[in-house]
């Protein structure tokens, strides 16, 4: 008889939804298990890139009702007709009042990057144009309408690009890319009356759209949809040691460092280049920078942040440059790395462990560093050799990095 036969729990990582990990034995439903998380955070998924778990970044995206999705003179009514799924989910919403007015339904995002692409599906009742703009701080001036009764962009200035593409059965999806200004990516639907109005006008009547498969994800390429709720009780996945998926159980940890990916508003030293979009990150996405030193050859060249904490981590690989040097601002806390043979080199006296970790088969390390003193700022350095600040710039030599995290 095998260990399987003996077993009274098995659970199976594969099958699980949104607070809910299910077992094979019993098959009852006594075995599953809860799931209860805080925050959100990443995993590696199957296909060896890095994401949030889950990339949807919004809230009951499904439930345009949910008191998360804020209403201006709009009302949304649930499960109203069958979605583009074959389920009975999707809402309507619909204007309240008559008159020249702003009429609009949306939802706040707290993000961490500062290009987006979001995902709407709709399908015409008696309301023919509806807009969708990035708004607040993220781009007060982007926006795309379509004409929901022909099934037509009419206007389109998001500077990533839109698409309307028909799914069938009257639904359209919409999809469209933007890059603002920081990291707050808030997502307007607009009830419009012309396809040239611009943005966030007063429309006037009434007029019902059904509306369903809300989905916001980091960078410019379209996710497969993720339907959320709360978005924070989903197991995280991983599949880091290969392609049996383990569960990650791991302490809360808060990032402690503000624009973690927008090294391009970070202090920049010496001269030193931080060129955006120049890699495809770990996440798979078109995400990755380039720190690049300039001409010459001086010890001065690094970008820096002030971020309290003694625990750094950050997403790095070799380009023409093939070292990297992470510093804490106290003496004695250089810690070197080489990005072509993944080793980690000289660490100095106030160093407790250094880590280089590979991920995914593109090149990319994960670099991590514990100090003994907790400080308040951190320093990225492209290094020529090791256990030396000094390095020679050209213009165009560099390395590639991305994400960071700083914890205490």
């Amino acid at each position: 008889m095998s260990l399987l036969d003996d077993a009274s729990l098995l659970v199976t990582p594969n099958a699980y939804k949104e607070g809910k990990l299910y077992s094979v034995i019993p098959s009852d439903g006594s075995g599953d298990l809860s799931v209860n998380r805080a925050t959100t955070a990443t995993r590696v998924n199957a296909s060896g890139l890095v994401e949030l778990v889950p990339y949807n970044l919004f809230q009951y995206s499904e439930q345009f009702d949910n008191a998360v999705w804020s209403k201006v003179r709009f009302s949304a009514t649930a499960n109203t007709t069958t979605a583009p799924d074959g389920t009975l989910t999707a809402d309507t919403i619909s204007m309240t009042q008559e008159g020249s007015l702003y009429r609009t339904i949306y939802q706040v995002v707290s993000g961490s990057t500062l290009t987006y692409t979001a995902s709407v599906y709709f399908k015409y009742i008696d309301r023919q144009y509806i807009q969708f703009s990035f708004d607040g701080a993220f781009s007060v001036s982007q926006r795309v309408n379509i004409d929901l009764l022909n099934g037509v962009i009419t206007a389109d200035s998001m500077n990533g690009g839109s698409i309307l593409t028909s799914v069938g059965d009257g639904w359209y999806k919409l999809t469209a890319t933007s890059t603002g200004a920081n990291t707050q990516p808030n997502f307007y639907i607009w009830a419009i009356d012309t396809g040239t109005n611009a943005r966030g006008v007063l429309s006037t009547g009434t007029g019902s759209t059904f509306i369903w498969g809300a989905q916001l994800v980091e960078g410019t390429e379209p996710r497969d949809y993720y339907p959320t709720e709360t978005r924070l009780n989903i197991p995280r996945l991983d599949y880091s040691l290969g392609s049996c998926p383990n569960i990650l159980l791991e302490p809360q940890r808060t990032n402690l460092l503000t624009y973690s990916e927008q090294f391009n508003i970070w202090n920049l030293s010496g001269g030193i280049v931080v060129s955006e979009n120049a890699a495809t990150s770990p996440s798979g996405t078109l995400t990755g920078s380039k720190i690049i030193p300039p001409i010459g050859t001086s010890t001065s060249f690094f970008i820096s942040k002030p971020a309290v904490g003694n625990c750094l981590s950050i997403y790095a690989k070799a380009a023409e440059k093939t070292k990297i040097l992470l510093y804490s601002g106290v003496a004695g806390s250089n810690a070197y790395f080489d990005l072509s043979s993944g080793q980690v080199l000289t660490t100095l006296s106030d160093v407790v462990s250094a880590k280089i970790e590979p991920i995914g088969n593109d090149g990319w390390y994960r670099c991590s560093v514990i100090w003994n003193t907790n400080s308040t700022l951190i320093r990225v350095y492209a290094a020529d050799t090791d256990n030396n600040t000094s390095v020679t710039g050209d213009g165009t030599s560099g390395i590639y990095i991305w994400r960071t995290t700083r914890s205490g």
